[in-house]
């Protein structure tokens, strides 16, 4: 019994270091894979001014806001909204008639575009200047669905480069303020001059963090504050001389005149103007 209890103790002694060798030896393999797991995560992205984080995921899926050149292939970077979706006290446009006026929208994202294009809309229509609800709805939606490319971009896929030096104009002064400060928003807001009034409205910091723009809730505010500071519901007739005249003071021009006619047609018949 004695010499068969000093073999068991003495088997032990060389067995348990051997165990726990072994157990920690796994752990470590575990670690390192997870953190080789956690480093090779290919769908994160960072926006290139205020660094925020998103996912790189197909923009159809996205809910957020959808930023450019920061994803491989097709992907482009999502981030998530800060603002919660805002409560519907009174729907404008239907759901159905939304996906009419923007098609190439997803469900998913439209499910949480739309409350945030009929916000906008109680907005503008808090004074149409004489116009009807149905013919302010139109234009507003032909020419922002133009803007953003159907609600899709709301960050200008140029660099932003050419604006670079325009000081009289957009208020770029200081070097970088034209990359700093593209076309943003789903009214693409432009120039550093913009940007400071867009903030000193709305109270936004728009000036440090530009990107915010891009999140549907801001994006929307934006074309909001743009849309009735430079009084268009004037232009929002119905009648064509005056929808090229919208144009021109969003514009500066009648630049993709032919494919905000299609959208503003395509909005008059699916609202029944």
């Amino acid at each position: 019994m004695k010499l068969t209890a000093i073999l068991v103790g003495l088997l032990s002694l060389f067995t348990l270091p051997i165990k726990s060798e072994l157990t920690n030896q796994t752990h470590n393999n575990l670690i390192n894979t997870t953190n080789s797991i956690s480093l090779s995560k290919s769908n994160d992205c960072v926006t290139k001014i205020n660094k925020f984080k998103g996912s790189c995921i197909s923009p159809s899926s996205c809910t957020g806001g959808i930023y450019n050149n920061l994803c491989p292939g097709s992907q482009k970077c999502c981030v998530k909204d800060v603002e919660s979706s805002p409560w519907l006290y009174w729907r404008y446009v239907t759901n159905q008639e939304f996906k009419s006026l923007f098609s190439s929208v997803s469900s998913d994202r439209t499910d949480s575009l739309y409350p945030w294009f009929n916000k906008a809309l109680g907005n503008i229509l808090d004074d149409t200047m004489g116009n009807s609800d149905c013919n302010v709805i139109a234009a507003f939606s032909a020419q922002i669905g133009h803007e953003s490319g159907g609600l899709m971009l709301f960050e200008e896929l140029a660099s932003g480069e050419s604006y670079e030096g325009r000081c009289n104009k957009l208020g770029n002064c200081q070097p970088g303020d034209g990359v700093k400060y593209k076309g943003r928003g789903a009214i693409q807001i432009t120039g550093r001059s913009n940007y400071q009034t867009l903030s000193n409205s709305v109270g936004n910091d728009y000036i440090n963090k530009p990107e915010l723009l891009v999140l549907p809730s801001n994006g929307f505010e934006a074309s909001v504050w743009y849309w009735m500071t430079n009084k268009l519901n004037k232009y929002c007739s119905g009648k064509v001389n005056d929808f090229f005249e919208l144009t021109r003071r969003i514009n500066g021009g009648t630049n993709g005149i032919d494919d905000r006619l299609s959208r503003w047609n395509n909005a008059k018949t699916v609202l029944k103007c």
